[in-house]
């Protein structure tokens, strides 16, 4: 009888991010099995600062504690003003999964901005048996919210139009 090896949810939260980041050039990503800590080296130091802002220093799983480093180019931060909004925006700066970044004035003035993801399935491996491929589908914006801290006023979301889809209205009259 063939014995299956699960990969454990620190592991599974590294895939994720793996395939989140994936149209990101500016981030690289490891992950040190020994000492259950994820590093991302960053090329852009306002990049990176968003990134430490919006990522948690640390997740725990049960007696297993999955540190998360944010290291940027050179050892340099780059100084981001307080906005919701300019953090989200140099975190996602050149990352093609990102359609649109848009602030609009919400409720009592309080900004609320949208990430607007590729509407594109991201699929990775999770050793799920109820697969037949031991894969997750998903979309970005799922991940994004899986992945990141809750910040007040920022939406995840995917686009509603595809690259690959030509959208043709047809009059049945």
């Amino acid at each position: 009888m063939a014995r299956l090896k699960l990969s454990p949810p620190w592991v599974l939260f590294y895939v994720k991010v793996k395939t989140f980041f994936q149209k990101d050039p500016d981030i690289t990503i490891y992950f040190d099995e020994e000492e259950v800590r994820l590093i991302f080296y960053v090329e852009d130091g306002r990049k990176a600062e968003a990134l430490g802002r919006l990522l948690p220093f640390e997740k725990e799983y049960g007696n297993v504690t999955l540190i998360i480093d944010v290291v940027p180019a050179n050892d340099t931060f780059g100084t981001l003003p307080k906005s919701n909004e300019a953090i989200i925006k140099n975190l996602f700066a050149n990352n093609e999964a990102v359609k649109e970044i848009t602030t609009i004035q919400g409720v009592m003035s309080n900004p609320i901005t949208y990430v607007v993801f590729a509407k594109e399935v991201v699929q990775y491996f999770t050793d799920d048996i109820g697969d037949r491929y031991g894969i997750c589908s998903t979309l970005y914006q799922e991940l994004a919210k899986e992945i990141f801290k809750e910040v007040e006023g920022v939406f995840y979301c995917t686009d509603k139009y595809s690259e690959s889809f030509n959208f043709k209205y047809f009059n049945t009259k």
